[in-house]
């Protein structure tokens, strides 16, 4: 390990955080999205079902408030968004507002 006037390069930091049950059921949404993505944007035939087991895997619910229609707006916004980035010159920017 190389040092620098004593003091290592390489520092370890240890973050603390607490990530919410809220967060934790984004990211398990955002694995099964980014499946059918990779998959051709091909709707999962068993989205809930993997969404259920991402879930558990982290020791929570699977959120229940989603619906079908809110799932084939999501699937179409990621669409039409990864349509828009592909379509861009090396060096253009994607501007994308969300409105509540």
């Amino acid at each position: 390990m190389r040092l620098w006037h004593g003091t290592p390069l390489l520092v370890r930091i240890r973050l603390s955080f607490r990530v919410t049950p809220i967060g934790l059921q984004a990211e398990s949404l955002v694995e099964c999205f980014q499946a059918e993505m990779w998959n051709g944007f091909e709707a999962s035939e068993n989205f809930w079902e993997v969404l259920e087991i991402t879930c558990s895997q982290r020791s929570i619910s699977a959120p229940s408030h989603i619906t079908e229609s809110d799932l084939q707006q999501v699937r179409s916004r990621l669409r039409t968004y990864t349509e828009h980035w592909n379509a861009l010159a090396m060096g253009e920017t994607l501007v994308v507002t969300f409105s509540s």
